[in-house]
């Protein structure tokens, strides 16, 4: 006879081999998916140190080459600029010790380069103080910022170049605190010993300079109206979300009238661009112009030597 115990003791026995069935299911799965997380684990540190192995290679066969373009750049650049006289010209802000190394680099080539002029920020004129300071050192009514400037740098290319001009812009520039001078070597002198130096002028910016974009273009314009044969030179510098290589240049590159007079280089801040840089100066005197670096629009890396 079945009786209600009969019937307990059945589904008790039911609800048991069932817990019984998950708890064995459920472990059997969990070990395959820890076996599986161990596999995929061990997978993935094995491409880690895989990649870290090919990424350390990268690293010493870049500074391998790096130590290669230094130890080849003076070889190169070796008497290419034969005591010609250039004058460089940087916008504060841009990296000192890349501009240094710029004109160590022209000095090497055996060009007469004793030092760096500095745009300082005043040149911008966004102070009505500055504009009216400039207006006296120039002994000029005050006029616009553009003109102003415009006035100021064609007396200090011409002043460079050692042509005739009223009064002493060199030094009466400085003096107004609208320019800097910095000597690179080891003979101590003053702003007035650039005076004449500018047969060739390589003006120097950057994405850190401290005057506007549309400014360089002015003192590339100036360059271009004055006749000296030029190079525009961006020292360009990584910065998180900030422009890519060849930006600066590019502005100036752009622009038809002045990429038919000058040449530009967008890799200052590398040795071979500070190569490039020294060559196109060379390569000036022979009126051959060209746009050099890594950038987008740059024509092609370095130009070529300039035969002896």
């Amino acid at each position: 006879m079945v009786t209600f115990r009969f019937y307990l003791v059945s589904l008790v026995a039911v609800f048991l081999a069932l817990a019984m069935g998950v708890v064995v299911g459920s472990t059997l799965i969990d070990r395959a998916i820890v076996d599986r997380l161990d596999r995929s684990v061990e997978s993935v540190s094995d491409r880690l140190d895989r990649q870290r192995d090919e990424n350390a290679e990268l690293r010493e066969q870049l500074q391998q080459l790096r130590d290669y373009a230094d130890g080849t750049a003076a070889s190169v650049v070796d008497g290419a600029l034969e005591g010609g006289a250039v004058a460089v010209v940087a916008e504060r802000g841009v990296d000192a010790e890349v501009v240094e190394s710029a004109v160590a680099m022209l000095q090497q080539a055996e060009g007469t380069a004793p030092g760096i002029l500095w745009l300082e920020p005043s040149w911008a004129l966004a102070e009505e103080g500055d504009r009216t300071r400039l207006a006296e050192v120039l002994d000029v009514p005050e006029t616009g910022p553009g003109r102003l400037r415009d006035r100021a740098w064609g007396r200090l290319v011409t002043a460079l170049e050692g042509g005739s001009v009223q009064g002493d812009p060199l030094q009466d520039l400085a003096e107004g605190g609208f320019v800097t001078y910095q000597d690179v070597g080891e003979v101590e002198s003053g702003v007035d010993v650039l005076a004449g130096v500018g047969e060739q002028v390589v003006l120097v910016s950057g994405p850190r300079s401290q005057l506007a974009p549309e400014l360089t273009l002015a003192l590339g314009q100036g360059l271009v109206r004055a006749g000296v044969p030029s190079v525009v030179a961006e020292a360009w510098d990584e910065q998180e979300d900030g422009p890519a290589r060849g930006t600066v240049a590019g502005l100036v590159r752009d622009q038809d009238e002045l990429a038919d007079a000058l040449s530009t280089v967008d890799d200052l801040d590398l040795v071979q661009g500070r190569v490039a840089a020294t060559l196109a100066l060379a390569d000036l005197r022979n009126g051959v112009r060209g746009h050099y670096g890594y950038g987008s629009d740059a024509d092609r890396p370095l130009p070529e030597r300039p035969p002896a």
